[in-house]
């Protein structure tokens, strides 16, 4: 769920002009033109509504508990990408399929995103995953028989 870090008199406010969003998608909206005014230097067209495709991609992704931090580092991290920049996809529709935020909010080093080391950020990620899936696998196999597992050529710790 969307973490709302601000007054109900800025919803209001946002609302009066984007009635048919809620509140978290007000909020998402607010904070993704925020940033994108921030990084993208000279930016001037505002976010103002979600495609119907994008509120189904933002619902998914809220009922996963994803925080308001989270969000805000996939956002940032999308806008210092320079892919999306180059496609024209830097905007909330591309960030909220779930793939594309799941990748976004792996980056952890945004400054070497944007020294343009972004494939080097997503590698370390995807073997972070691996990796992370790896060890799963194993304390299964501990847990169910009582050792690691044996594979030839392979030890464990």
């Amino acid at each position: 769920m969307l973490i709302v870090p601000v007054s109900d008199n800025q919803i209001k406010k946002l609302k009066k002009a984007k009635s048919s969003l809620n509140d978290n998608e007000l909020v998402f909206l607010n904070l993704f033109n925020e940033l994108k005014l921030k990084i993208r230097d000279g930016f001037k067209r505002k976010h103002k509504t979600l495609s119907e495709t994008a509120r189904n991609n933002f619902a998914k992704l809220e009922q996963t508990g994803f925080s308001y931090e989270d969000y805000a580092h996939a956002i940032t991290a999308m806008l210092y990408s320079e892919w999306p920049k180059k496609t024209g996809n830097d905007n909330p529709e591309h960030l909220l399929v779930e793939q594309n935020f799941l990748k976004y909010t792996n980056i952890e080093d945004i400054k070497q995103v944007q020294n343009g080391n972004e494939s080097n950020t997503i590698e370390s990620a995807k073997q972070r995953n691996i990796d992370q899936a790896k060890q799963r696998d194993i304390d299964r196999h501990i847990r169910i028989y009582g050792e690691p597992p044996i594979e030839e050529g392979i030890s464990y710790p």
